[in-house]
């Protein structure tokens, strides 16, 4: 199931079109050590609601991103890579606004499992996963 938002920003590198997918059970997973490596070193039961939220919005947003606009992307040696985290200094709204049409696709697909014939939600999120508790709750 895939999704996108629409950004309209005063900077050109910033407008544009995000496209995003849900995580597939090993994103999942590796949402959860980024997770992990994003708090360090503190413990995700030490962080402050706000910043496990934050923690959150990044981790997931780094692997389910499809497409976004350039300024989503920060030089690397070996070419753009995505780091949706650039969005707190530059443009904190737009990160939020993406995190919502996530959370939109998320709820929709949940809803749609609830269906006769569907999987009752079971390919959503769950406890430790981008809606559930995340580590070490």
């Amino acid at each position: 199931m895939k999704g996108e938002a629409h950004l309209k920003s005063q900077d050109p590198d910033l407008a544009g079109t995000v496209t995003f997918h849900l995580p597939t059970l090993y994103e999942r997973i590796a949402i959860g050590k980024r997770m992990a490596q994003l708090c360090a070193p503190a413990r995700w039961e030490d962080l402050p609601p706000d910043e496990r939220a934050l923690v959150r919005v990044i981790a997931t947003l780094e692997y389910v991103i499809d497409t976004a606009p350039r300024g989503f992307y920060e030089s690397a040696p070996d070419g753009p890579r995505l780091a949706p985290g650039r969005l707190l200094v530059r443009d904190e709204p737009l990160l939020w606004e993406v995190w919502a049409a996530y959370v939109a696709l998320e709820e929709r697909f949940r809803r749609g499992g609830e269906a006769p014939g569907g999987d009752g939600g079971l390919s959503g999120g769950s406890d430790g996963g981008p809606g559930g508790e995340g580590p070490g709750a």
